[in-house]
């Protein structure tokens, strides 16, 4: 093969090395972030380094450069579909990369950051527990709320990348470090209930984004007949009202009326601004003495405050808060690492099994990964889209088999115990019963265990025909279909042990 020009390589290096190519850093606004922000990019400069050698061994200030931006406190980086590398193995035949990834793999350094993502995974969990309690996410809440969550959803989602990408790591030394004072299974809870947020939190916003015209609507009219009552207040002819007439309060308020009336969702920065001015001349005015000691003045005033207030909220829900919440949300990373959760999972769900209602949120986080083989597919418009998202859609639905194939595997667990019990421990009952004997005969004990393996029963059940049907990619995965699949496949197990260790010729 040809290799390329090396000047064209060095321009490109040095345009990923200094500019955001991918724009996300308006996404990742924290500076603690900004690795998280540009790992794509880092994946980039990593492949693209190897085409030039040199820089890799002898450019100290370029490789110095490149790690203080994009790997100042990480060096494990995924860089397609799963795959990661790390950085500390793979530069060490490299004097200039390994130099300037010293400071980012010395074990100060490395500790120092294990402890501030370890004690942030505590305070999220906390966070997510508190915003996952039912009732609390709303639509209003959402809107109100709109910056701190997306923000509580940045941090999650960056820690649990950095952990779980770490937790990776070749080297020993750099690996414990980094998963010191963190268990696997707060990582799993902390994913669980992160990807449940980002679920109900989506929900939401696409609610909001669906009835935002019709919402705007009654808001702005609402609003604008708040202005009219006020004007007909101080008018001095409405019955009963004992205010005496104020022809400037009226005559504004028939303005402000007006202007309301006027006000449209389409550019929501000049309907922003306009929302601004009339807040803040609605606040004025309600320092008036004439309103200031009128109780019902006022309360309209408040009223009309409001819901300017939320028509400002709404205005500014769009379409591009979806996109920032996909970018926030990415999982691709995790495409292979997930497998190393299975077994927690496992244990996840026999011990609660209505957590597979909780997984299924997971499992559509994971369908994220879609988007980074497909985006390239797409844009060029090729044949191959729809093969491609077929594959990697079934690789989804065969890990979401391989989740929930404990609960027939559990079920047929507890149905053997079940079968010991009735055939081992319970005694029968005779025809006729003396009392003296009715103590011994109820087995209360036994009884007591019949009765909760077969609640066990029906809760692993309940569990699974709880879920949706789930799209993962373009394939719908339909938890009841996958149910009958796992216990037929686990019944002819049973039955081919038990045929093999029966029949003896």
């Amino acid at each position: 093969r040809c290799p390329p020009p090396q000047r064209v390589v060095m321009m490109v290096i040095n345009r990923l090395r200094s500019d955001d190519i991918y724009c996300q850093m308006k996404e990742w606004p924290d500076p603690s972030h900004r690795c998280t922000a540009l790992q794509a990019q880092a994946a980039m400069v990593y492949v693209t380094l190897y085409f030039v050698p040199e820089v890799l061994h002898k450019k100290h200030e370029v490789m110095r450069e490149i790690v203080d931006r994009h790997l100042s406190d990480c060096w494990v980086l995924p860089f397609y579909m799963g795959f990661i590398v790390d950085l500390s193995v793979m530069w060490e035949p490299y004097k200039a990369a390994m130099a300037a990834l010293g400071n980012t793999i010395d074990a100060r350094r490395v500790r120092e950051v294990s402890s501030r993502h370890a004690a942030g995974l505590d305070e999220r969990l906390g966070e997510l527990r508190g915003l996952l309690t039912e009732g609390t996410l709303t639509g209003e809440y959402v809107l109100d709320n709109w910056g701190a969550l997306l923000n509580t959803l940045r941090t999650a989602n960056a820690e649990l990348r950095w952990l779980m990408l770490h937790a990776k790591g070749q080297q020993k030394r750099l690996r414990e470090a980094a998963t010191a004072g963190v268990q696997p299974e707060a990582v799993l809870m902390a994913l669980v209930q992160t990807a449940q947020l980002e679920l109900a939190v989506g929900r939401e916003l696409k609610a909001l984004l669906g009835g935002k015209e019709e919402r705007w609507e009654g808001l702005r009219s609402d609003c604008a007949d708040r202005m009219g009552e006020l004007a007909a207040f101080f008018s001095g002819e409405k019955e009963l009202t004992r205010v005496r007439k104020d022809e400037r309060l009226e005559q504004w308020f028939r303005q402000l009326q007006g202007v309301i009336a006027g006000l449209e969702s389409g550019d929501s920065t000049l309907a922003g601004r306009k929302i601004q001015q009339l807040m803040s001349a609605v606040r004025d005015v309600g320092q008036f003495h004439q309103i200031e000691g009128n109780a019902s003045a006022r309360l309209f005033l408040e009223d009309a405050h409001g819901q300017l207030r939320q028509m400002l909220r709404l205005v500014n829900i769009k379409e591009d808060l979806l996109i920032g919440l996909a970018t926030v949300t990415d999982f691709s990373f995790a495409f292979a690492l997930i497998r190393d959760y299975l077994p927690m999972m496992h244990a996840l769900i026999k011990r609660d099994p209505f957590a597979v209602l909780l997984l299924r949120a997971t499992f559509l986080k994971l369908a994220s990964v879609l988007d980074l083989p497909l985006v390239r597919i797409n844009q060029a418009g090729s044949e191959d889209l729809v093969s491609v998202a077929q594959y990697y859609s079934s690789q989804l639905v065969d890990f979401l088999r391989s989740v929930l194939e404990v609960v027939p595997v559990t079920m047929f667990k507890v149905l053997g115990d079940i079968i010991q019990l009735h055939t081992g421990s319970l005694k029968e009952l005779p025809p006729r019963l003396e009392k003296g004997e009715a103590r011994d005969y109820a087995q209360l004990d036994e009884r007591y265990l019949l009765a909760r393996a077969t609640q066990q029963v029906s809760v692993l059940t309940e569990g699974i025909l709880a879920m949706d049907a789930t799209l993962l990619g373009i394939v719908e995965a339909d938890p009841k279909r996958l149910l009958q699949d796992g216990i037929r496949k686990e019944l002819c197990k049973q039955l081919s042990q038990a045929l093999h260790s029966a029949l003896v010729f």
